[in-house]
């Protein structure tokens, strides 16, 4: 908030993230987009980009952290959030896999041989949290916020 654009990359498409039967993996990740955007436009979010990944199989490789590297030159962000892939006992492969590609990401973003994309130009995040983790080195006050939290993760 604070006058502050949030921009969110999905990587996965959340079709896998249920223990229901009669739900449909393509309705799953259907309904997951639509949660993701009515919590976004609670809290201002300007702009939601996914990739779209097969849930529980995002690829640890090149090509994901590339296309990273350009959002990151396109976006230009302040600031990088990402999952703690060093997380003890963290067993989703691609919370893992999202966290080191981000970072891997952040680290080559400013080198300009590395992906280089007509018209984007290298970046360097000054900032990278990780969040899921279980050593952390900063913790906000949120007490003022909680209730858009809780609105946005109701999806109200």
């Amino acid at each position: 908030m604070e006058g502050k654009e949030i921009v969110y990359l999905t990587l996965t498409d959340g079709a896998m993230g249920t223990r229901d039967l009669s739900s449909s993996p393509k309705e799953l990740a259907k309904t997951r987009k639509r949660e993701q955007e009515k919590a976004a436009k609670v809290i201002g979010v300007k702009k939601l980009i996914w990739f779209d990944y097969r849930d529980t199989e995002l690829p640890y490789s090149p090509e994901v952290r590339n296309r990273i590297i350009g959002i990151i030159r396109d976006e230009k962000p302040d600031i990088v959030l990402a999952p703690d892939p060093w997380l003890l006992y963290e067993a989703h492969p691609d919370h893992r896999n999202a966290g080191l590609l981000a970072l891997e990401a952040v680290f080559f973003a400013p080198f300009p041989h590395i992906n280089p994309e007509k018209g984007l130009t290298p970046h360097e995040v000054p900032l990278v949290g990780l969040y899921y983790t279980a050593k952390p080195n900063y913790i906000e006050d949120v007490t003022d916020v909680f209730n858009i939290k809780l609105k946005a993760l109701k999806g109200a």
